[in-house]
């Protein structure tokens, strides 16, 4: 009997999909941080969608088999499911990223339009006293 070359194969992709599923979570919970402004809950979620990615990258490709079609199957699926939630999760980045951008241009043209109104002068270059009457 020969030894397998990925003696660990059940075992790689059980660990593979528990990551994936994880990065699945992490990007859902991104997207509502980032829908309620939530910056601090966005950062963590970053940074931990970075940690889950080094660890995938770490296992490498999955190995083919043929006995354990029902945990490829899933693996597929959730695979599918992340890669949908990163597309939307771009998505919603363009979108705030946008909206970022005109916040910027209007900040920067409302200091000519909006100017600090001046004191009005009196007859002999005083100010005028304003009466709150």
């Amino acid at each position: 009997m020969s030894q397998s070359p990925f003696p660990a194969m059940p075992e790689q992709l059980t660990l593979r999909l528990a990551l994936m599923r994880s990065l699945a979570n992490s990007l859902q919970v991104a997207q509502t941080a980032l829908l309620e402004s939530n910056l601090a809950e966005l950062q963590s979620q970053t940074i931990r969608q970075q940690s889950l990615c080094d660890q995938l990258q770490r296992l490498g490709p999955s190995p083919p088999t043929t006995n354990l079609r029902a945990l490829e199957s899933e693996l597929a699926q959730i695979e599918w499911q992340v890669a949908k939630l990163n597309r939307t999760y771009a998505a919603l980045l363009r979108r705030a990223s946008r909206t970022v951008e005109i916040f910027c241009r209007v900040l920067d043209t409302s200091g000519v339009t909006y100017a600090l109104p001046q004191p009005a002068i009196g007859e002999r270059g005083e100010p005028c006293p304003v009466s709150m009457g």
